[in-house]
C-alpha cells in the first residue's frame, strides 16, 4: 500500500481541510501524548479510542522487542559478550567499565539490531576505542547464541498488523470502543525524525494498510528559517 503526504496549514483548523471528512474515523498517531491529547480536545470527531501515539503503535507491533523482559534478557546478554571480550591489557578494568556503562552499550546494540548494520561495513580503523569495543560486543553477540535475545521480527501477516493497530489504540484508551474505526488508512501526525523502530513500523504497516503522513507546513517553513 502507498504513503501519501497530507499538509495543513492551522492545527486548530484541520477540520476544513478538502480530506477532513476521509480522514476523521481512521486510526490518528501522534508524534507525542501531548499532541495527542491536543487532537482530542479539539476536534470532536476525533473521539478517545481513535487518537494515540506513534510509540504506541510501534509497542503494538514489536510488543516483546519494546517490553521490560526483552530489555532485561538482552541487558545479561551483553555482560556475557563483555565476558567473552578478547582483550589482552587492563582486560578486568575496561570489561568493569563497559559494565558500568551498560544502559548506553544497551541503546547503541539496539539500534544495531534495529538497522540490521552489516559488520562489513564498518570501518573500525576510523573509530575510537570505545566504539571498536562496541562493534566487538555486537560481533559476538550477532555471531552467537545470544543472538536470540536480539532477534526482531521483521514478518507480519496482514491479521497481526492490523491487531498491532488496533493493540496501539487500545495502549492510549484502554476502555475505547474501537469497533467503527476505519484500520484500512492510519494517520502519522507531526513525525520530522524517523528512528529505526519508527520508519520499521510504517514500512511494514504499508504493506497492507495506506499511511497518510500528516504535517503542519507552516511550521516546517519556520524550521527551515
Amino acid at each position: 500500500m502507498p504513503f501519501s503526504i497530507y499538509t495543513y496549514s492551522n492545527p486548530y483548523e484541520l477540520n476544513k481541510e478538502l480530506y477532513w471528512d476521509s480522514i476523521k474515523n481512521n486510526p490518528h498517531f501522534c508524534v507525542s501524548q501531548t499532541m495527542a491529547n491536543g487532537m482530542v480536545g479539539t476536534y470532536e470527531e476525533l473521539t478517545a479510542g481513535k487518537v494515540s501515539t506513534v510509540e504506541n503503535l510501534v509497542k503494538g507491533l514489536f510488543s516483546y522487542w519494546e517490553s521490560s523482559e526483552c530489555k532485561i534478557k538482552q541487558y545479561t546478554v551483553i555482560d556475557e559478550a563483555i565476558t567473552r571480550l578478547n582483550i589482552t591489557d587492563n582486560a578486568e578494568k575496561i570489561k568493569q567499565s563497559l559494565r558500568f556503562n551498560r544502559s548506553q552499550l544497551s541503546h547503541s546494540l539496539r539500534i544495531l539490531f534495529e538497522l540490521d548494520m552489516s559488520l562489513d561495513e564498518m570501518r573500525t580503523d576510523l573509530m575510537t576505542e570505545e566504539q571498536c569495543f562496541l562493534v566487538e560486543i555486537y560481533r559476538i553477540i550477532k555471531n552467537s547464541e545470544l543472538v536470540q535475545d536480539f532477534k526482531l521480527d521483521r514478518y507480519f501477516s496482514e491479521t497481526e498488523t492490523e491487531q498491532a493497530i488496533r493493540e496501539g489504540m487500545k495502549l492510549a484508551w484502554e476502555d475505547a470502543d474501537i469497533c467503527n474505526v476505519e484500520v484500512n488508512t492510519i494517520i502519522i501526525h507531526g513525525v520530522h525524525q524517523f528512528t529505526p523502530m519508527i520508519l520499521r513500523t510504517m514500512e511494514l504497516v504499508a504493506k497492507y494498510k495506506r499511511v497518510i503522513l500528516l504535517f503542519n507546513y507552516q511550521q516546517q517553513y519556520k524550521n527551515v528559517w
